[in-house]
């Protein structure tokens, strides 16, 4: 009987260790494919502001070992396929433009093309520390624009959107070092990051320190994870980031990006999700801008590891 007992004990609490690990992917920030898996995160995303604009992101990656990961990401963007203007102006269908000529911001878009590595320096039961680097080439974010020349200019892209593929006036290339730690236990998880960017408008000019030529970025973040049961998960997150270069320094400022979401898993191995983030710029009197123009993003994101 006592034999019976122990067993009986020893399996409910492996059931209770084994809830956290209801999925292998379920948007945890820490997540990481073991040795020989690959995984996939998909997105699809737009904003309050206009609704028209839809971007299709996806990132795809392998565990060469238990430590070890490299991952590819890509995003591609499409503007107002229900007004038929494809990328360019049809009559009244945006204010303040001519009919038949191209508008900046709409139209087909392939925006970044990017690669990363990831090496898990410490991966203890409940301890976790990342070593990562990464390139992209593509669009340089909007905010580090507005915020470290004061004005919004034209965004660039691998592909489309009005420009050749690969210009080489509007096309950026973005160096990224970083690390990423936390806690892991059963129900919740806790990690905090910090990555270093350095952008050009050349693959390897490290010297070029005209303005908007070379841009220094430090991102710090925070995200949380919490595993409310074995089919819903909840995640939090906030991201700041600060242009390090000191040319116009009024309106460099830094901002913020906020994150909050759902996630269920639909088995051991699949997740589907919808997010909400908003983007809250800094604004040269050190006031936080809690309504820009951007409004609200929202998306869902469905990941699967295989």
């Amino acid at each position: 009987m006592k034999k019976i007992a122990l067993t009986s004990l020893l399996a409910v609490v492996a059931a209770s260790a084994a809830h956290a690990s209801i999925n292998v992917i379920d948007g945890n920030p820490l997540y990481m494919p073991t040795k020989g898996h690959f995984y996939s995160e998909t997105s699809l995303s737009s904003h309050t502001k206009n609704v028209d604009e839809w971007t299709l992101g996806e990132t795809f990656g392998y565990g060469i070992t238990d430590r070890l990961a490299v991952s590819v990401n890509t995003s591609m963007s499409e503007a107002y396929w229900f007004k038929g203007i494809k990328g360019y102006q049809s009559e009244d269908a945006v204010p303040g433009q001519t009919a038949g000529t191209p508008y900046a911001g709409n139209g087909n878009s392939w925006n970044e093309l990017g690669a990363d590595i990831t090496w898990r320096v410490i991966n203890d039961h409940a301890w976790k520390l990342d070593v990562m680097g990464g390139f992209e080439m593509g669009a340089v974010p909007l905010n580090m624009r507005a915020i470290s020349h004061g004005e919004v200019a034209s965004l660039g892209a691998v592909w489309g959107d009005h420009r050749p593929f690969l210009d080489k006036d509007d096309t950026f290339y973005t160096w990224t070092a970083g690390v990423r730690g936390g806690y892991v236990n059963n129900d919740w998880t806790l990690s905090a990051h910090a990555n270093f960017m350095y952008l050009n408008t050349e693959a390897f000019n490290w010297g070029d320190e005209e303005p908007f030529g070379a841009n220094h970025l430090l991102n710090l973040g925070v995200a949380g994870h919490w595993t409310m049961s074995d089919t819903w998960s909840a995640y939090a997150g906030a991201d700041y980031y600060k242009v390090l270069d000191h040319y116009n320094e009024e309106a460099n400022k830094g901002y913020w990006d906020l994150t909050l979401g759902l996630n269920m898993n639909i088995d051991t191995t699949k997740y589907v999700g919808v997010y909400l983030t908003k983007t809250m710029a800094r604004e040269a009197d050190g006031e936080l801008d809690v309504d820009d123009a951007n409004g609200y993003g929202f998306g869902v994101k469905f990941g699967i590891d295989f």
